[in-house]
């Protein structure tokens, strides 16, 4: 969303604290400080402990994900936040307040000198998790492609919001339980092969999938396969939280 159109809706709605209403700032410094960095990183394919969140060198199988980082612990004060701005379209600057804390925090430890190396070596274009058209139009906005936006313009990488697409319309995932969560995401994406023709298949670029939240991880790991056949050569997730 264009700058003049923040300004104009920080006018109309002047920011506040989401967890204790404070004035000034969507999340005031002292909320901040009960966010909550993880503390450890997992495996995306086995969820076990991984220090790096790289994918276990036994655990990489078929068209899987490289690596996955999170910032941010998803437990109580996350999740209000995280559920008023999706439901509350003037709340949309919050989440790029949340991103810039999680690139700093990411890129302050060295634990994720891989995830680091991937965006420095790959040079991987980000790829936003698409919402159905749908989807979009009765909530105005896509999370995780303002996410996207913001993470992309820090590292200097290429936001590619088109390459992979939403070919149906799913039910909210947070609603199902993890079995109806992998039927209910399967085959929802498509790639855009137009977006591919132009590269020779021995330049495929890498990609940085973005989503605000990794809970059974079956959205990020159903675009990744997709992602993957088409001959995508490496993809590692980036969520706020985890």
């Amino acid at each position: 969303m264009p700058d003049l159109a923040k300004i104009f809706l920080d006018f109309l709605f002047p920011p506040s604290c989401l967890l204790c209403r404070k004035q000034g700032d969507f999340i005031c410094p002292a909320c901040k400080k009960s966010l909550g960095f993880l503390t450890r990183q997992v495996c995306p394919y086995c969820a076990k402990p991984s220090l790096t969140g790289q994918v276990h060198e036994a655990c990489r199988k078929g068209y899987f994900l490289d690596g996955l980082v999170s910032a941010f612990s998803y437990h109580s004060p996350f999740k209000k936040i995280i559920a008023q701005i999706k439901f509350e379209p003037y709340l949309f600057s919050a989440l790029g307040e949340l991103t810039v804390n999680a690139i700093a925090y990411l890129d302050s430890d060295d634990r994720f000198l891989p995830f680091r190396d991937f965006i420095r070596k790959s040079d991987p274009v980000v790829v936003p998790i698409p919402l159905h058209k749908s989807k979009l139009r009765q909530r105005g906005f896509n999370q995780a492609q303002i996410i996207g936006k913001k993470v992309a313009s820090y590292y200097g990488l290429a936001l590619e919001k088109k390459l992979l697409l939403r070919g149906r319309s799913t039910k909210p995932q947070f609603k199902l339980d993890e079995r109806e969560r992998w039927r209910n995401i399967k085959g929802a994406f498509l790639i855009d092969e137009a977006r591919l023709g132009n590269c020779p298949a021995s330049r495929l670029p890498s990609v940085l999938l973005v989503d605000d939240i990794w809970t059974t991880g079956a959205t990020m790991k159903e675009a990744t396969r997709v992602l993957k056949r088409a001959g995508i050569p490496k993809v590692w997730g980036l969520t706020l939280a985890q």
